[in-house]
């Protein structure tokens, strides 16, 4: 991993105060051993993601997709024909996992103390509903239709392991 994704992801999801000294949290004060009991203390596959998104190991993105299909995050038993559940995961997690810095509060998730309503105060601005519609290969009427709904479940999924990182992030400085 390379330390500028150590401190994207320490920056990002410690955006919650000081270390234990009093200190701010910092990429420089993350050591790999602290990187490697995070992840320890994570679901699985919390813990994949975290490997995909901060240490690029983009050989778990498979699996990671796989593992959620079959765990069943909540969208196979109403799936569609033409997409398989597991393309719609993986498209999710390669739109989670991706750089798309919100320029209205330039990644904070919040202007002037509001949330931002452009990100929704999640810091990124995702994939239009059209590009998730190509990049499925169904029209747009039929991304609304019979997709939408189920792949912003599959999103939330991902926003919740971020959320888990966060946390056991702070806990473990604190």
């Amino acid at each position: 991993m390379k330390r500028e994704n150590l401190s994207i992801l320490v920056e990002s999801a410690l955006d919650m105060g000081k270390d234990s000294h009093g200190g701010n949290i910092s990429a420089e004060s993350m050591t790999w051993e602290n990187m490697a009991g995070v992840l320890s203390k994570l679901s699985p596959q919390a813990s994949a993601y975290a490997r995909i998104k901060y240490l690029l190991e983009g050989r778990l993105i498979a699996s990671l997709s796989r593992s959620l299909y079959k765990q069943g995050v909540g969208i196979t038993t109403r799936f569609k024909r033409r997409v398989h559940p597991h393309k719609l995961v993986k498209t999710a997690l390669l739109e989670s996992i991706g750089d798309h810095i919100c320029k209205d509060c330039d990644g904070v998730g919040s202007i002037r103390l509001k949330s931002c309503m452009t990100c929704e105060g999640y810091g990124r601005k995702g994939w239009t509903n059209r590009k998730r519609a190509k990049l499925l290969g169904v029209s747009s009427s039929n991304w609304n239709r019979d997709y939408s709904l189920m792949y912003i479940e599959a999103l939330q999924i991902f926003h919740k392991f971020e959320d888990q990182l966060g946390t056991a992030l702070y806990l473990s400085k604190n």
